[in-house]
């Protein structure tokens, strides 16, 4: 039986992770030490993750995982997986995580600049679907069916990049100027709502972080996501100890 100590947090995404982040820790409010581990592998779908996720995932024993998978899925032309398997790869990932009792929690796909990425991708790959944006629409929706029928939490990531700045590239919008990756401001906002969950949800003291999935989870956030976090009042319901 794992030690509440030694429990692990991981985030299963897709390649938005791992560029670090710089915070003075002298400003930073009182926390539970959190370890943050960056599994994100560019280019990744979830034929890839379910792949590797015993090594990156299970191995690692966490408490959480946030499962980010879905770009690649939906929109990568030269690793494209069909919906219908995408859905079935992710409701694996989920029942992984529940069987050796670690806590799935979904994030959706942000939209994508289809300006930029048809320069790279050839557009007759989304036409029959409306486009790229309408495909990554379709897929958060099996996103968001798979987490419900796994009574997993989901971060609503699009949604919220919709709200700020949607698929426009300019300065200061959430993509970067290939239309599919964060600019720093949008790196910064998806890890403000990753820290806001953790901070409203039952996380152990001790716990490691693990960031599981593609090029999005390898730009950084979840470094970011850690120094946002703020341990919940002692008083507060969600701030006890979980048991064994």
């Amino acid at each position: 039986m794992r030690s509440m100590m030694t429990r692990t947090l991981v985030l299963l995404a897709v390649s938005f992770i791992q560029t670090g982040y710089a915070q003075n820790q002298r400003d930073a409010p009182a926390r539970p030490p959190l370890t943050v581990l960056n599994a994100g592998v560019g280019g990744n779908n979830t034929r890839n993750g379910l792949a590797r996720m015993d090594r990156d995932v299970i191995a690692k024993e966490p408490d959480l995982c946030f499962i980010a998978f879905g770009m690649n899925d939906a929109v990568n032309s030269r690793n494209h997986v069909p919906i219908d398997e995408f859905g079935k790869n992710l409701t694996k990932m989920a029942a992984t995580c529940q069987k050796a009792g670690i806590r799935p929690v979904f994030i959706t796909v942000n939209p994508c600049n289809e300006e930029k990425l048809y320069t790279r991708h050839k557009i007759d790959h989304y036409k029959p679907h409306g486009g790229a944006n309408a495909m990554i629409v379709e897929y958060n929706r099996v996103i968001k069916n798979v987490a419900e029928d796994a009574g997993a939490d989901v971060i609503d990531w699009h949604t919220e990049v919709m709200r700020r700045s949607g698929s426009s590239i300019d300065p200061g919008s959430v993509l970067r100027v290939d239309g599919v990756h964060l600019s720093p401001q949008g790196l910064a906002a998806l890890a403000r709502l990753a820290a806001n969950w953790m901070t409203g949800a039952d996380i152990p003291d001790g716990a490691v972080v693990v960031a599981f999935g593609d090029s999005i989870t390898k730009q950084g956030w979840i470094d970011m996501a850690r120094a946002l976090y703020v341990r919940p009042p002692s008083d507060h319901p969600d701030s006890h100890e979980r048991a064994p």
